[in-house]
């Protein structure tokens, strides 16, 4: 099954609590596009009521988010320390069950689920294509995936990798960034049909409500959302 390396997992335990801080802020601020727009996804693709796996977690908010919204969702993630953030919600849903990553072998068993949610996860594995099959093989028939893709045509990621890539560590760990026609080609290469996107979304845009419609342009937005049917 995929791997990402041993650093990209002591990163991401480190920085836990001040990226749960950051989307905390952002959904006070109802700017948090990530969230809404898979949500949106899962509305109204996703089976009313069914059983989500949210794959990389993080800190658990888009997790909740769905499970506000009536869906069972399983949500797991390879670091500690953002499951422990994401457990440490509070006034959230009782539908949504969190878990640290151990085997992705068992996590993904044949026919589990009637869709999948993976934000900013397939960007940092080194075998792209052995998740997009684990992800096949445990959606049940006709279930959906709802996935982000690191976007390589960003001018923004692109300036900011230059700028902030020493203070910016999460961009070096990246091992796969994609145009979408190669991203298109992975999906359909491992069985996936096209529903919706891609939706470009996320950059410094976002901080400015009359410039953030400019993170939906494959040229800034860093970050390209596409929903795909088993």
């Amino acid at each position: 099954m995929p791997r990402t390396s041993e650093r990209g997992s002591s990163l991401f335990d480190e920085t836990a609590g001040e990226f749960a801080r950051g989307t905390d802020a952002l959904m006070q601020q109802q700017r948090y596009k990530r969230g809404d727009l898979i949500v949106a996804a899962a509305v109204r693709h996703a089976v009313p009521g069914g059983f989500i796996l949210d794959y990389g977690c993080g800190p658990g908010r888009i997790a909740c988010l769905l499970g506000d919204r009536g869906f069972r969702v399983r949500a797991v993630d390879p670091s500690p320390e953002m499951i422990r953030e994401a457990t440490a919600l509070r006034g959230s849903t009782d539908r949504v069950d969190f878990a640290t990553l151990g085997d992705p072998v068992a996590e993904l068993c044949p026919g589990t689920y009637d869709a999948i949610v993976c934000s900013s996860v397939i960007e940092y594995i080194l075998e792209p294509a052995k998740l997009l099959q684990g992800f096949y093989s445990a959606l049940r028939d006709s279930g959906v995936l709802i996935i982000s893709f690191a976007n390589r045509l960003s001018l923004w990621r692109a300036y900011a990798e230059l700028r902030f890539g020493r203070s910016a560590p999460h961009f070096a760990l990246q091992v796969s960034i994609q145009r979408w026609a190669v991203f298109r080609k992975l999906l359909v290469g491992n069985g996936f049909r096209i529903l919706d996107g891609p939706i470009f979304f996320e950059s410094v845009f976002d901080k400015y409500n009359k410039l953030s419609r400019l993170s939906g342009s494959r040229w800034i937005g860093t970050l390209g959302l596409v929903v795909v049917r088993k």
